[in-house]
Parts: structure tokens; sequence; C-alpha cells
């Protein structure tokens, strides 16, 4: 008789070896490596096929973390029971139990990093951009650095012991020890202190630009446990700066509130020249540039044009130069085929200025109504004149920023184009949202917002203007500044802003000046200010 699985099977006569120890051993062997390949091959496979048919990836991530272990915890349990059922000495079954514990012990925290590093971190750090809140920018970071090194720990001080390590004179030696490395590494600790300390304050995350003290601007590409890994934009390399530097430090995040920057070029004329006259063609030169900021897209459109116009006059004026001439040809047809986004964009604007009206008359509506609570017939009222407008006007919103973000830039490669439509998909889904929330609130209003109908109401306004997208105001059009003079000349400030630095590859901010400056050279030539 041999026994598999528990069920004995009588063996024929030429089969009679197998019910020797050694034939028990290895057939057993042999059917849980077996029930393992069929395992893997058919089940997991199955479980595969099914969640694939499963919206959102979850249950896929979940399966691939667990198929290896699983596969190793079905192979462990067969050579433990099978090692279980012979004649072994206690000594060596206590050493068997012990690896298997271990093993077991290993798996499991195998798991659980798993589990942390592609669910929880994963899923968290998505969470955390649709929250305000803070605390889960920062516990996601932090479970992400200390998560993995807690569970070493603890799988430490659950295997130590079963091998005869006294776990308390360990720790006993691990403090002795930890003072010791406390005191002699002051620098690494306080860089993870550093780094603990910029995770809470939020001063900037993955993916920001900002300028160290020296004047650098880099992208942030890593917060570590001791250092910060950054990018260099100017010498196209990789920087390590330890974290307690960057805690102590002043540090510009170029890309908060919003990735539109402030730029300046210094102009200088002769100081009999007409000052009206120079500062009404620096401002319409800035202004005719697609990528630079204008309250009043509508308005801004005709000095693109204009500007257009120009540069391909140019282009026909440099024929002599094929290369140069090509240059100005090629600037003109992007900014033309640019100018569609930009339309799109003076419509969007204008959509964001109707839905926050929209919601402000929302909040008035509510104010006027809720001082004892919202009757039915009040939140009908409400959802009458106030909630369907501001529907009409969300939905709008969304197909135009959609629009806006499919639409061409010329200047931009298929990786700037696939960021945006990944942002813009993201932030249509957070308004989107945002809109139930203050829906359901008002139809269906529990004890904690009931009385603060008007004040959800103004979140989402703040929401819209600082994390979707911050609607230029007046102030952000190109200005001329008398920056200095003297007896022989006047030098000019022309300030204007870039409507995202990022894009590019980070380098629009460098071609939009170039641009701008040949422009005035050629206008100020033109209108005899310059000889």
């Amino acid at each position: 008789m041999l026994t598999i699985f528990g069920f004995e099977i009588p063996l024929p006569e030429p089969l009679a070896f197998l019910a020797t120890p050694l034939g028990f051993l290895i057939v057993n062997l042999a059917a849980w490596i077996l029930t393992a390949i069929l395992v893997n091959l058919v089940l997991l496979r199955l479980l595969k096929f099914v969640t694939r048919q499963l919206e959102g990836d979850l249950e896929d991530i979940v399966l691939a973390i667990l198929r290896g272990p699983l596969i190793i915890l079905i192979l462990l349990y067969g050579i433990l029971s099978t090692l279980r059922s012979l004649d072994l000495p206690p000594e060596g079954m206590f050493l068997i139990e012990r690896v298997g514990i271990t093993i077991l012990v290993l798996v499991v925290t195998h798991i659980l990093g798993r589990t942390i590093r592609d669910v929880i971190v994963y899923y968290g750090e998505r969470w955390a951009l649709k929250t305000e809140t803070r605390l889960d920018d920062v516990l996601v970071p932090v479970l992400n650095l200390f998560g993995p090194l807690l569970l070493l720990i603890a799988a430490a001080l659950i295997i130590l012991p079963m091998w005869g390590v006294d776990v308390n004179s360990v720790l006993v030696g691990a403090g002795v020890i930890g003072l010791v490395l406390g005191l002699a590494l002051q620098e690494t600790l306080n860089n993870i202190f550093g780094g603990l300390s910029l995770l809470m304050e939020g001063s900037f995350k993955v993916g920001d630009l900002i300028q160290l003290p020296d004047g650098r601007i880099c992208e942030v590409l890593r917060l570590g446990m001791r250092s910060t890994m950054l990018f260099s934009l100017d010498e196209h390399a990789t920087i390590y700066l330890p974290n307690k530097n960057l805690a102590a430090d002043i540090i510009f995040n170029l890309t908060k509130p919003a990735p539109d920057q402030k730029y300046c070029i210094d102009v200088r004329v002769d100081s009999r020249a007409n000052l009206a006259q120079v500062q009404q063609l620096l401002q319409k030169t800035a202004s005719g540039h697609p990528a630079v900021l204008a309250a009043n897209i509508p308005a801004k459109l005709p000095d693109v044009r204009a500007q257009i116009a120009r540069i391909r006059e140019q282009a026909e004026a440099a024929s002599a130069d094929e290369s140069v001439r090509q240059m100005l040809l090629d600037e003109a047809d992007r900014n033309e085929r640019t100018l569609p986004r930009l339309e799109i964009e003076g419509e969007l604007n204008l959509a964001l200025k109707q839905l926050e009206d929209s919601l402000r008359k929302l909040i008035r509506g509510i104010k006027q109504r809720e001082g004892k609570g919202l009757s039915e017939a009040e939140r009908q009222e409400i959802f009458c004149n106030f909630v369907s407008p501001a529907e009409n006007d969300v939905e709008s919103v969304i197909k135009l920023a959609n629009e806006w973000s499919e639409a061409e830039d010329a200047w931009l490669d298929h990786s700037d184009l696939w960021k945006m439509r990944k942002l813009w998909d993201l932030r249509n889904e957070l308004l989107k949202e945002r809109w139930e929330q203050v829906k359901k609130a008002v139809y269906k209003p529990d004890d904690r917002t009931e009385m603060r109908l008007d004040d959800l109401t103004g979140d989402m306004i703040n929401w819209i203007n600082r994390e979707y997208k911050i609607v230029p105001g007046t102030w952000k059009d190109p200005a001329v500044t008398v920056k200095g003079f003297d007896g022989s000349g006047v030098t000019l400030q022309l300030w204007y802003y870039v409507d995202n630095i990022r894009l590019e590859h980070d380098n629009r901010p460098r071609r939009v000046r170039t641009e701008i400056s040949r422009m005035i050279h050629a206008a100020l030539i033109a209108a005899d200010i310059w000889e």
C-alpha cells in the first residue's frame, strides 16, 4: 500500500518497491510538485482570465503578488506533510519545522512588502491627488520609505527566537549599537529627519520644478530616506542632494501654484525715443507670441496673427540665406497651427468664469434658504434655479478642457502631449467627483453637511482656481516698466508670463525669450527707434 495525499492506494507487484519510506518520499514529493504545476498552469491561469474580465487592475495586481508565493506555500506544505509521515527523529523533525516556519514568515513578509509597494502606495498616491488633506500625502511616502524596513524587523523578531537567539539581548545590544551609531551617524539621521520634514511640509513633490539657492533649476525625481534625487536642467545631470540641506535652505517651487512663470527682458533705447510708442511696441510683440499668457485671449489672437505675418515677411526678406528662411517659415507655421488650441483655451477660460459665477449664485441661493435647514421644496427650488445651470456649465468646462488637451500645439512632442492629456483626464475626473459631492450634499445632506452646503460649494470654487486651471488675470498681461535712465538712454523692462514652463522638456521659456527678443530687435529697427 502507498499513501498519497492521505489516501491509501494498493500497488501491483511490480511497483511494490514504492511502499518503502524512500518510495513514499519520492512519490509524494512528485505528487506535490505536480499539484503545484497544475495550480500554476490551470487554476491561476483561469483566475487570471477571470480578473482580466473585471474593470480595474487591482485584482490583476493582487493575483500577480500571490502567484509565486502561493506555489511556494503549496510546495512547503507538501514537503512538511510528507516528512511528518515519515518516522524521523524528533530532533530532525524539529529542525525541519523551524525551517518551514522560517520560510513561511519570509513568504508572508514578501507578500506584505509587495502589497505595500504595489497596492497601498500605488493606489494611495492616486487617492492623495483626489483629497484636500495633507495626511495621506505624508503617510503614503513615509509608508513607502519605512514600511519594508519595519516588515524586515518584525520578521527578524519572529525568526530569531526560533533559532535560539535571545531577542532581549539582541535588542539591548541593538540599543547600545544604536546609541553609538546615532552619535557616529548624526549626518545620516539629520538627512532622514530632514526627509520626513520635507514630506510633512509638502514643500515639493516628485515632478515639481524647483530652484536651488545657487540658482540651478531642477526637476524632483525621487525623495529618498537620506537624499533627494534631482535632475538639473542646465547641466542635464542627476544631483543627489542631502535632505537636511533641502529642509534648511530656501527653495523656490516654480510649478506652484501654477506652471506659468514670469520673465523679464531688458531693452535700452535712446533718451529721445517716444517711450509710449516703445511701450506699446514691446507689449504687442510679447502679446503676439502664442505661449505668452493673456487675460483676454480673443483680443490676443489678432496680435498673434499679425506677428505670424511679420515672421513670414522676415523669412522672405532672408531668401538669400535658405537656413534662416526655413527656420522662420517653420516658426510661423508652427505658431499658426497652434491658433486653434489658443482659441479653445479662450473659450475654456470663459466657461470657467461662467461656472464660477453659477457656483457663486448657488452659494447665495443656499444662504438665503438654509437658516433653519432646507425643506424638500427649497431643495427642489435650488436644483431647478441653481444646480441645473451649474451642471450645464460643468459639462461645458469638461468638454472644452478635453478639446483643449487634445488640440495641437505644434511645439510639443508626443511625450508632452501624452502628459497633458493624462493630466487633464485626471483633473476632469476630479471635477466630476467634486460636483457630484456638491449635488449629493444639496439633495441628500447629512448631519455634517446640512448647514455647510455653502462652504462645500465655496471649497469647490477654491479647488478650481487652485488645482484645476488658474484663469489669468489682467495683471499677467505683458507689461513694460522703466528700470532706469540717464542722459544717453532709457532702460525698459518687458515683463511677461510663459504659459507652462514644463513643456518642451522644460525648454519653453528659453525658446519664448529668444523669439520675443528677436522680434523686438526687428520691430525697433523697423520703427527707426534703433539704427
